[in-house]
């Protein structure tokens, strides 16, 4: 079941409405020869494995935001002991934090749009899809996304 928008203190990303590519993401991904497919790209990653780093913009209040993230895998497989030793994981994480996103576990980064820099992007792209596919390695013992 998704999150129910309509209950305050919940904002629908744009996303959910159509997939605009944020120009930066766009740049980054030609930059770095990156394979970007609308909102996302597949970073390959280290021996044959690859991970999906999406984005999307979101209104919070008056400030404009940019959240990135990676899918690790389903949350539903997850018991508890197993969730909270992922959310623990936040503490070590240098930016970013690991959440349950409709029922799937993530690594996420937002930014305020107006703050963010093609650096600063490009690094959270980066470390999203290696801290992501680090913890469905040992989590899930697969490559799924």
């Amino acid at each position: 079941m998704g999150a129910n928008f309509d209950r305050p203190g919940l904002h629908r990303p744009i996303a959910a409405y159509h997939v605009p590519v944020h120009p930066l993401f766009a740049k980054i991904c030609a930059a770095a020869g990156w394979k970007q497919v609308a909102a996302a790209v597949d970073l390959d990653l280290d021996g044959e494995r690859s991970q999906r780093v999406m984005h999307e913009m979101y209104d919070d209040g008056d400030e404009r935001l940019l959240r990135v993230y990676s899918v690790v895998g389903p949350a539903s497989v997850l018991d508890e002991r197993r969730i909270r030793a992922a959310l623990g994981l936040n503490w070590r994480l240098k930016y970013g934090a690991i959440a349950i996103w409709e029922n799937k576990l993530v690594v996420t980064r937002s930014f305020l749009e107006r703050d963010v820099d093609e650096d600063e992007l490009r690094l959270a792209i980066e470390f999203i899809a290696r801290t992501a596919d680090e913890y469905e390695k040992h989590i899930y013992r697969r490559d799924a996304n």
